[in-house]
């Protein structure tokens, strides 16, 4: 005898998920007062380049990163998270603070489309679906505390993809599938990595549906590609020259050991061995529940992406194919995370299963709220090495940089997060930025030379190839403030940084 496990089974759980997720926003909302500095932060990139686009435009060329080497807005980046915030800051005039909104405005609207759009689940399960997704230890991780709103607003998407799809998997296309075009569309607009991991499932989709619909799917996906052509198509071409090309196949975390003591990625092989056999072995006892052939070939493409994922670490199968050795590995963990979510909430376990099943999910849960814990920290707040290195911004003069070492000293005062917060408070530039990508290969070597591996190089040497690059300041911390004085005239020092010209 096989059966679904008791509605009654999900309630603790969703109590315990619920407010866990409720904690680690309002831990979050320390963004709103603290700028992120630390180094577990894409956060202030995105509220940097939110800023770009309030004072420019799209395709603009921004001079506040990577100036001297035609930085342009939204070339290797989407742009749709930006857009849709926009009207927060013009509103608000607050950067952070619409950052924040933003973001709770994102896991509103990610409810909303679980809760109404999964009608083939009961309440409680759509409920404990949006939590299992949204406050799963990866989840909080790497979205929430990374803050990586673009991809956050790209899973906002994909889920409203993903319950246009279970509505109309046994049902036929009407009028209403047209609203797939503009979210699959929005999608690839607002993050490509995410767009790219659930792509299979539109295959999948695409598999069981008669001739005459198969033309209505390919007809919806073409004319999404055409009208996000304006940005994909120079993305795409930009990529060909530029060092995008060649730098973010970050799949190949999954086949090498850890570069330095910062990185590692240990937890990211074990995460996607486990997430991709997750999603196989509940495929397999759903299947084996309703015995359907055609929910069977539904979720077969990305059974078998997530089967690709699993054996990587041994044979390095995913990094030899093009595209999708692009996304990192955690956008990977929480797509299959998703399926492997509604995978469970829908199968029909054997009654022994069952049991063990409702027993184990509140345990599993409490598991997995003090794995979050003890792996992902709270918000870092401003601390004194911030408000020390704020002494010198107002003394910066010309395109500046920040050489720092300073992950083992302060775990902060990160040199990126300086050159988001500098133009936006300061309107300083930068030869450096976030956006690596949007270089030439040849210029990033020049730049990541210096930035990365200062220490390599005596003082002078340090100084010639800053001049190089055109930079007129440069902030340092603690003994590289001291070897530094060697060879330059310090304008001003406090007690652990230092500024001065070149």
């Amino acid at each position: 005898m096989k059966t679904r496990f008791r509605d009654k089974a999900l309630i603790v759980p969703v109590i315990l998920l619920f407010f866990y997720l409720v904690f680690r926003l309002i831990d979050t909302s320390a963004m709103i007062n603290n700028f992120p500095f630390d180094y577990a932060n894409d956060l202030s990139a995105h509220l940097a380049k939110l800023f770009f686009l309030n004072n420019y435009g799209f395709y603009d060329i921004i001079p506040y990163w990577y100036n001297g080497f035609n930085y342009t807005l939204f070339q290797s980046y989407p742009p749709g998270y930006y857009y849709a915030a926009l009207p927060l800051l013009k509103i608000i005039k607050d950067v952070q603070l619409a950052g924040y909104i933003s973001l709770l405005l994102i896991y509103i609207f990610g409810f909303i489309a679980v809760y109404f759009l999964l009608k083939d689940l009961s309440r409680i399960r759509r409920i404990a679906l949006y939590l299992f997704f949204f406050a799963n230890p990866i989840s909080i991780g790497y979205l929430l505390r990374l803050g990586k709103l673009p991809e956050m607003t790209g899973w906002l998407l994909n889920l409203i993809i993903f319950g246009i799809l279970i509505y109309y998997k046994d049902r036929p296309l009407d009028k209403k599938f047209l609203f797939f075009i503009p979210s699959y569309a929005a999608s690839l607009l607002s993050n490509v990595s995410s767009f790219i991991v659930m792509s299979p499932l539109i295959l999948g989709f695409f598999l069981i549906k008669t001739k005459k619909e198969k033309v209505y799917i390919f007809l919806s996906i073409l004319i999404s590609l055409i009208i996000t052509s304006f940005w994909w198509i120079p993305f795409y071409k930009s990529s060909l020259t530029k060092s995008l090309g060649t730098e973010a196949i970050y799949t190949q975390w999954l086949i090498e050991n850890a570069p330095n003591q910062f990185f590692t990625y240990t937890n990211d092989k074990l995460t996607a061995v486990l997430s991709s056999l997750l999603l196989i072995v509940l495929l397999y006892l759903y299947w084996k529940g309703n015995n359907s052939k055609k929910d069977l070939l539904f979720f077969l493409p990305i059974a078998i992406e997530a089967f690709l994922i699993f054996i990587t670490p041994l044979t390095k199968a995913i990094v030899f194919i093009p595209v999708y050795n692009r996304p990192p590995v955690d956008t990977f963990n929480i797509g299959f995370l998703l399926i492997s979510s509604y995978l469970f909430l829908r199968t029909e376990f054997p009654l022994k299963i069952k049991k063990v099943l409702e027993i184990s999910l509140t345990l599993l849960i409490i598991i997995s709220i003090i794995v979050s814990f003890s792996i992902t920290p709270m918000y870092q707040k401003v601390g004194n090495i911030e408000r020390e290195t704020f002494e010198l911004l107002p003394l910066v003069k010309g395109n500046f940089l920040v050489l720092e070492n300073n992950t083992n000293t302060y775990n902060s005062s990160y040199s990126r997060a300086y050159y988001s917060y500098a133009p936006i408070y300061y309107n300083l530039t930068t030869v450096s930025g976030w956006i690596d990508q949007t270089l030439t290969v040849e210029d990033e070597r020049r730049i990541s030379r210096l930035t990365r591996d200062y220490r390599s190089f005596t003082s002078k040497e340090v100084l010639a190839m800053a001049m190089d690059l055109n930079v007129k300041s440069i902030i340092m911390y603690n003994e590289d403030c001291d070897v530094m004085e060697e060879s330059s005239v310090i304008i001003k020092k406090t007690q652990n940084t230092c500024l001065f010209y070149i």
